[in-house]
């Protein structure tokens, strides 16, 4: 088996996973995910609209036997144009598809009430995650952050360094959370305390 660092292996999961970011785009009524002005398009091709995406992160999530499925957040700030004044908000959703079956749900946030907890947590260390392959399941993670000043994808599985874990369980959390609001059998399936819940992080000394 090939390790998943090899050239092969990572250049097709990286278009896999620029596959899914597309389908999440065009599922929103997006051109694409960038940050930066997204224009958009009236069914002519006329410019209709623009907004203006602050960052976004998207993580595909696998795990053994079950197959992978994508949480993902996106940030715009609030941006004027012509008659429309588009307000600032925060997106999160869930997203899947295997073979015949796609689930596809997400929240919105608006001005006040928004909190981005995974952004929160994006203080990990990057050279020793503490992996181990000793969990029942094994989860691996792709993760992809971006904004105006930054473009960085990361991938790791079953981390168990203490910032890691602490970023695990924010990620399994908030999933727990859309898939409760989404009704789909998958989503909660997946994301039940009774499927797998990660490890606590091990107290730093």
């Amino acid at each position: 088996m090939e390790r998943p660092t090899s050239g092969k292996t990572a250049l097709e999961t990286h278009l896999y996973q620029l596959q899914r970011e597309a389908t999440i785009a065009e599922k929103l009524g997006l051109p694409k995910l960038d940050s930066g002005v997204l224009t958009l398009r009236d069914a002519r091709g006329f410019r209709e609209n623009e907004k203006f995406m602050e960052y976004f992160w998207v993580i595909d999530i696998s795990v053994s036997f079950t197959g992978w499925f994508t949480i993902f957040g996106l940030k715009f700030k609030q941006h004027a144009f012509r008659k429309y004044t588009n307000a600032e908000e925060l997106i999160t959703g869930l997203y899947y598809s295997m073979g015949s079956n796609e689930g596809f749900h997400t929240e919105t946030l608006v001005g006040d009430k928004i909190k981005d907890t995974i952004s929160e947590h994006h203080n990990f260390n990057l050279t020793d995650p503490g992996n181990q392959h000793t969990a029942i399941a094994e989860v691996s993670y792709n993760l992809h952050i971006c904004n105006p000043h930054l473009n960085t994808f990361i991938s790791t599985r079953n981390p168990q360094s203490e910032d890691w874990k602490n970023w695990e369980d924010i990620v399994w959390k908030l999933a727990s959370k859309l898939s409760a609001d989404a009704g789909d059998n998958f989503f909660k399936e997946t994301f039940s305390e009774n499927y797998i819940t990660p490890n606590p992080p091990t107290p730093s000394r």
